[in-house]
């Protein structure tokens, strides 16, 4: 747009501001959608479920192409003026709900995947980052030497079952033969 690039920081901050109001009103929207989408499983209705699918990344496309386009035609004192007219507790309440909606989400993944042998991987997650206050990523990367401590030692397992196994009927065999002669 031949501008300085203190232009664009300038118009950044209040864009960005505006793109998390409207990423957790669509985060609601398909929070909502959700039950919908169960429903649609359970009735084995891959048609709606799609075309449901296909509506929600078209409503989300569709609306991160209308904020860019108009953040860049009203500039930054139209955005400012737009997120400075929402009330404040129409604000508050967004970023109350968005910092509840990781928490639904978990509780909505455990409903779904939960086994008890995932239990202390779970509580040594939770002690990692409300005792110990580590970042979420440095969780993962605990959570993947976990994964991997865990995979190699079933490995392991599974190869001392297969051995035990081939040995233990080749032993079958060469004691029925020796107990045959030995009576």
């Amino acid at each position: 747009m031949n501008q300085k690039p203190a232009i664009g920081v300038a118009l950044a901050v209040p864009i960005s501001m505006l793109a998390v109001v409207v990423w957790n009103l669509l985060k609601f929207w398909f929070t909502t959608n959700v039950e919908i989408f169960d429903r649609y499983i359970d009735q084995r209705n891959l048609r709606k479920f799609n075309r449901l699918w296909w509506i929600q990344m078209g409503v989300y496309i569709f609306t991160y192409f209308i904020l860019a386009f108009l953040a860049v035609l009203l500039g930054t004192h139209g955005i400012k003026a737009f997120v400075t007219s929402i009330p404040k507790p129409l604000l508050s309440g967004l970023t109350v709900a968005a910092g509840m909606l990781p928490a639904v989400g978990m509780g909505m993944l455990l409903k779904f995947v939960w086994n008890i042998e995932f239990l202390p991987f779970f509580i040594a997650g939770f002690v990692l980052a409300a005792y110990l206050k580590l970042p979420i990523m440095a969780i993962s990367l605990f959570g993947v030497v976990f994964g991997l401590v865990m995979f190699f030692i079933d490995r392991h397992i599974n190869e001392v079952k297969k051995s035990n196994s081939l040995s233990t009927t080749n032993n079958v065999n060469s004691d029925d033969e020796g107990d045959f002669f030995n009576d």
